[in-house]
């Protein structure tokens, strides 16, 4: 928008919802859980065959069948203004809104009231009753959207053509992020990113 018509103050702005589609590998990994894979364990010697076993495996992932679809709101404003020659000056506000973002964790961790036994038991398999589900060590990790992230920033330049086609440009930006749950894997796949106290996220 040029304010006063003279090519010389100009006003830009937008914004825009972006939604993420669904991750079909999370859904893959259920497939490989029970009751569509059974497993079973045991030792087996020469002399005889092993009995049969009625264990059918333990689940190790699962996702919020409630899930709503993961999308981020972004949008700007920026204020630029011609000085002198052929300089001109950017100021400029960018941010954006995250919600409904996927998040993954162990849903099958000690409780917090438990943790205590479990460290004195080593967190050998001995503990595994101070966990929520099944008798065994193992995590059942559990997708769930419900991560959200935060942007604001501030983007200032400075440009100035001189000479035979040459050009000087400098810019500064001062902003802040804040999320809880990964924002460079569409999945939450990273280890170090995964939440890690369901109590306390």
């Amino acid at each position: 928008w040029d304010i006063f018509g003279t090519g010389e103050t100009v006003v830009r702005a937008g914004f825009g919802q972006y939604f993420q589609r669904e991750r079909v590998g999370i859904y893959l990994g259920t497939a490989n859980m029970p009751p569509f894979v059974r497993n079973t364990a045991g030792t087996r010697t020469f002399a005889e065959a092993p009995a049969p076993s009625p264990f059918f495996g333990i689940p190790g992932v699962g996702m919020n069948p409630n899930n709503e679809i993961p999308s981020t709101w972004q949008y700007n404003l920026t204020w630029e203004q011609r000085l002198w020659g052929d300089s001109s000056i950017e100021i400029g506000y960018v941010g954006s809104r995250g919600s409904d973002l996927v998040q993954k964790s162990d849903i099958n961790q000690v409780a917090p009231e438990n943790r205590l036994d479990f460290i004195r038991g080593n967190g050998g398999q001995d503990n595994s009753a101070v966990r929520p589900y099944f008798t065994t060590n193992n995590r059942i990790l559990y997708w769930e959207n419900r991560g959200k992230s935060e942007y604001d920033g501030l983007q200032t330049q400075f440009r100035m053509n001189f000479g035979r086609g040459s050009l000087f440009q400098a810019s500064y930006t001062w902003s802040k992020f804040k999320a809880n749950t990964s924002v460079v894997s569409s999945s939450a796949g990273e280890e170090n990113v995964q939440m890690t106290d369901r109590e306390n996220p």
